[in-house]
């Protein structure tokens, strides 16, 4: 019995860590964006700054389901910045030229899932094509 209970927590732990990864490498939102008005919005796996005053802010993807071009983030946010709330919607326009992204922010998990309350909204254009795929 407990080489069976054994088994299955590796075999929960393997198969759980496989669609981390998986989740992690189809994050398309990572690389170098501008908005256009001299605005970069950097985003690695995990955190994400805006402008070279800014700090960076730690976040977590918290899309279940994805049609690889919607994701939703919660955003940690220590102090209170003025530009990120807790939660955003990111949304990946690969077939304009540049790519685009817009980032709408919401305060709350439910204002991000009714699309109500936007606390901010902004839209941004892939700066650098090789930064997309040189993240670590």
């Amino acid at each position: 019995m407990k080489i069976k209970l054994t088994l299955f927590a590796w075999l929960v732990l393997a198969f759980g860590s496989a669609s981390l990864a998986q989740s992690n490498d189809e994050a398309v939102y990572i690389g170098k964006w501008s908005n256009g008005r001299g605005f970069e919005l950097t985003l690695t796996k995990r955190t994400l700054k805006l402008g070279a005053a800014s700090k960076m802010l730690r976040f977590v993807d918290i899309t279940k389901v994805s049609d690889g071009s919607t994701f939703y983030l919660q955003v940690f946010n220590p102090g209170k910045l003025n530009y990120f709330s807790s939660f955003a919607v990111v949304t990946v326009d690969w077939e304009s030229k540049p790519a685009k992204m817009r980032v709408v922010f919401y305060r709350t998990l439910r204002d991000l899932f009714d699309s109500e309350n936007v606390q901010c909204s902004e839209s941004f254009y892939l700066e650098d094509v090789e930064s997309k795929f040189n993240q670590t």
